[in-house]
């Protein structure tokens, strides 16, 4: 409290308002902004955090950056950091894991478009097992689902990465109506 814009002048009257509106503080502060954080999961052995950012159609062009690649990410992305030494460390450096997407947008953590049978969009919920697969469920708006440039991603699915190689599989897809 106090510091960093986090000021009585700016909303933050002590630390329950900066608990309450971490958002916002996170703003103020000049933290990186994310497209739509939705689930985090660590690797059990690495530590190593992994984030689905479901998607942002509001960025305009030129408000692009390093964590947040396109203007117009209507497929979203999985970023993932490793904190220097232990969880409370003050330095930490990432990667984009995937950039979700059709066989067009969507690229891999070599860089590569994601195959066909891998493709996905609206990554939402994370979980890494204990033999470190990362799991991926979607969750594309019924509203939108299988219509428009959601159309060739079908229903929302479950897939699993490795961690290592960045390869992606599909699990299974679910019924319409189903996150």
């Amino acid at each position: 409290p106090g510091e960093n814009g986090l000021t009585p002048e700016n909303g933050f009257a002590d630390l329950a308002d900066i608990l309450v509106n971490t958002r916002s503080a996170a703003d103020h502060a000049g933290a990186t902004r994310m497209d739509r954080p939705e689930w985090g999961a660590v690797d059990p052995a690495t530590g190593q955090v992994y984030f689905s950012l479901t998607n942002n159609t509001r960025r305009e062009q030129g408000g692009e950056d390093a964590a947040n690649p396109r203007a117009d990410n209507s497929f979203g992305h999985i970023i993932r950091w490793q904190e220097e030494g232990i969880h409370a460390g003050t330095r930490f450096e990432w990667d984009l894991f995937v950039l979700a997407g059709d066989s067009d947008d969507s690229r891999d953590l070599a860089g590569e478009p994601l195959e066909q049978d891998a493709i996905f969009a609206s990554p939402d919920g994370l979980w890494i097992d204990p033999d470190r697969r990362v799991w991926i469920q979607t969750d594309i708006s019924e509203s939108v689902m299988n219509s428009g440039i959601f159309e060739v991603f079908g229903n929302n699915q479950m897939l699993a990465a490795n961690p290592e190689t960045g390869e992606i599989k599909r699990f299974l897809t679910g019924p319409v109506g189903q996150e």
